[in-house]
């Protein structure tokens, strides 16, 4: 569908397929909630193209529209982005990207949905079976002997696979030693504590696992801004972001003044064989022509 995309210069749904590369390489959970909006959303064109809402130029006006939006993820960095509702604004700009669509006709759209039904039947057996090799790797570092006791930082781009880190966490026996900040959390404090819940799940990560504080922060980029987490010195990017000024922003919670651990570590788990794993080798080749240079 990319590819066909691109020979018919629909930029909006090489941006809604865009969302599911990247998505695949961060979890396939995130994925599968992916085809469920995507779904939704032909549901809605589709419904609205039956009831003679929507005329076929109407259809690719929309799609000029969307091509207009940017892809957040990729345009700016979490000190940049505003939220509202409850949401991110990558989360909102994504919202829009789904429903970017190479159909042009009700019968293309039709096609495309029962396209999309088998592959969220398809992500959904995967997802089932449990067998998630990211993950694997991440239970071999979390239960290496070298950070026993240690508290972790786990970063990833999506709030699905934040939800979906912290059930596989509780279900390893970590109930109620993972702290979670994404960028839909209220700003307003809380009368009884005076801290906004953001706060309070920072406090959480900071106060020591023998006084019940979390072993585990698992957050979105949003934990990427104005917060100094130096009391922890292990860092996992369970997916790594394609925007390098992101990644840059995740690596100085850490490695910041009042640092006084040597050395701070950050682990970047890599699908290699997906887009995620194609632009972080663009970067390393080019990081490594810097240094040659």
């Amino acid at each position: 569908v990319y590819n066909k995309a691109k020979l018919l210069n629909r930029e909006a749904a090489r941006l809604a397929m865009s969302v599911f590369q990247r998505r695949l390489a961060s979890s396939t959970y995130a994925l599968l909630r992916s085809f469920e909006r995507r779904i939704e959303k032909l549901d809605n064109l589709i419904q609205d193209v039956q009831d003679g809402k929507l005329s076929t130029e109407q259809l690719l006006n929309l799609q000029r529209r969307i091509h207009e939006e940017d892809d957040v993820l990729d345009a700016k960095t979490a000190d940049d982005e505003s939220g509202e509702e409850g949401l991110e604004e990558n989360e909102l700009a994504e919202d829009k990207l789904l429903q970017g669509v190479v159909a042009a006709s009700l019968a293309d759209l039709l096609a495309e949905r029962a396209q999309v039904q088998q592959l969220l039947h398809l992500a959904r057996k995967v997802h089932d079976a449990g067998h998630e090799s990211k993950f694997e790797k991440l239970r071999e570092v979390l239960t290496d002997a070298q950070f026993s006791g240690e508290k972790f930082i786990i970063f990833t781009e999506h709030r699905d696979t934040m939800e979906f880190l912290a059930r596989r966490l509780s279900g390893m026996g970590f109930t109620g030693q993972v702290a979670q900040i994404h960028g839909g959390m209220s700003a307003q404090p809380d009368a009884a504590s005076g801290l906004s819940e953001r706060e309070r799940q920072v406090e959480f990560f900071r106060k020591p696992v023998s006084e019940g504080g979390a072993r585990f922060l698992v957050c979105t980029d949003a934990a990427g801004e104005g917060i100094n987490l130096q009391f922890c010195w292990i860092m996992i990017n369970y997916d790594v972001p394609w925007n390098p000024a992101r990644l840059e922003q995740r690596m100085g919670r850490i490695h910041r003044y009042g640092q006084k651990h040597d050395p701070v570590v950050i682990m970047n788990l890599v699908a290699s064989k997906t887009r995620e794993g194609k632009v972080l080798k663009v970067l390393l080749d080019k990081l490594e022509r810097i240094r040659k240079e």
